[in-house]
């Protein structure tokens, strides 16, 4: 994803059915999902696409394990980056005293 493109997550746990996540997207993209440590899904996932009138258009079965990543922007990279260095430092000064 670029940067300002924006991902809205939902869990919905109050359906006594199955495993429901909402996915609120302004644009396509390819997602994967990874589910570990959760018991009742011997039948696998179902991907559901709906339109305006919140009528389903596409149904998607798979089964497996699935993955979820979203590029992070350079700047925010390098950050993280320096704040991991930042804190190897203040260990090691930290340690010589």
């Amino acid at each position: 994803m670029s940067a300002g493109s924006a991902l809205s997550f939902n869990w919905g746990d109050y359906y006594g059915d199955g495993f429901v996540l909402f996915f609120d997207l302004t644009r396509d993209i390819d997602m994967d999902a990874l589910v570990s440590n959760v018991t009742g899904l011997d039948n696998g996932f179902k991907f559901l696409s709906f339109d305006s009138n919140n009528q389903a258009t596409d149904i998607a079965l798979a089964s497996g394990d699935f993955n979820l990543s979203v590029n992070v922007p350079e700047p925010t990279s390098i950050a993280i980056m320096g704040l991991s260095l930042v804190g190897l430092a203040s260990l090691r000064r930290r340690k010589a005293k």
